[in-house]
């Protein structure tokens, strides 16, 4: 499937700020990036996920993003894709902020393809 194609099947726009850090009076502080547009799919559906700390919860988003494009003024542009963390900051249309339980990422035969968000 060409590039252009799987875009096509991404409809939403997740908004999502990177994690960064930063020192306040000696102790680190969780501070964020500019916020990033990103075309993507969102499925609600309920499912079971297991957390990074081996937890069970259930996720009622997946949000299938493609991560190397980027909505610059609603027109997508092809990017170096960035690697989403669960500690960054989602943000989804009609919920507003989410906090994200799990991400996978999910690679084909030239790297990173898209990544999976469980919120």
């Amino acid at each position: 499937m060409a590039e252009y194609e799987f875009l096509e099947l991404m409809p939403d726009v997740v908004t999502i700020e990177r994690r960064t850090m930063a020192t306040a009076n000696g102790h680190p502080r969780p501070e964020y990036a500019a916020a990033k547009q990103y075309p993507c799919l969102i499925e609600s559906t309920p499912r079971l996920i297991r957390t990074l700390e081996g937890n069970e919860k259930v996720s009622s988003a997946q949000v299938i993003v493609a991560t190397d494009w980027l909505l610059v003024n609603g027109v997508p542009v092809q990017q170096v894709p960035d690697l989403i963390d669960a500690a960054d900051r989602l943000t989804l249309p009609i919920s507003g902020y989410t906090p994200i339980m799990h991400v996978d990422q999910v690679h084909d035969q030239h790297g990173l393809h898209h990544t999976v968000i469980y919120a």
